[in-house]
């Protein structure tokens, strides 16, 4: 039993993994940042880092076909973290000699913990504070809503926000405020009148 599970480490602890992963992490951090001229920043960190599979395509200009799945960002800062934890389950390794790669190691696992914190428990926003004035309202420029605003009055306004998610095709929005049903022909992200 002990012998499979020192297989085991041996096997995911190899610095030949390491290498290969680092050098897939720089193609996707170069694909990445070449994609956010055409799509944005916004989502080419969701299609290259913040994803398990990323589906390279193939385009005739009109079509893209999905065609080879490969490791996104977050399977791949997965397996580097898995393969640098296994590096310390190595009995060898824990000697006053090696503490440089120990804290080297160790520094480059925090970073990775740090990042996965960062991604699963962080939101994004803009918060609008005037001069002088408080705020406590912050705004998620991703998420888009169709807003329908009375004016009651000389200061009254009523506001009804209908979320980005139920403007599908033939779809019916209604709201107690509203004497009137709104039928969605289409929904057009990022348009203009």
């Amino acid at each position: 039993m002990n012998l499979y599970i020192a297989r085991i480490i041996k096997l995911i602890s190899n610095p030949k993994i390491f290498v290969f992963t680092i050098i897939w992490m720089m193609i996707l951090v170069f694909m990445g940042t070449i994609a956010q001229k055409n799509i944005g920043l916004f989502a080419a960190q969701n299609k290259y880092f913040s994803s398990l599979i990323l589906w390279l395509h193939i385009s005739d200009g009109t079509v893209n076909i999905p065609i080879i799945p490969v490791p996104g960002g977050m399977l791949t800062m997965t397996i580097l973290f898995i393969n640098l934890f296994s590096f310390f389950l190595n009995k060898k390794v824990w000697q006053i000699n090696k503490a440089g790669i120990l804290i080297t190691h160790s520094g480059a696992i925090i970073l990775l913990i740090g990042s996965a914190i960062t991604g699963f428990f962080s939101q994004e926003g803009q918060m609008i504070i005037e001069e002088g004035k408080q705020s406590n309202y912050i705004q998620n420029i991703y998420e888009k809503e169709f807003t329908i605003i009375k004016n009651e009055g000389r200061d009254s306004l009523d506001v009804i926000n209908f979320h980005e998610n139920i403007l599908n095709a033939n779809n019916i929005l209604t709201h107690e405020k509203l004497p009137f049903k709104i039928k969605v022909i289409d929904c057009f992200i990022n348009s203009e009148l």
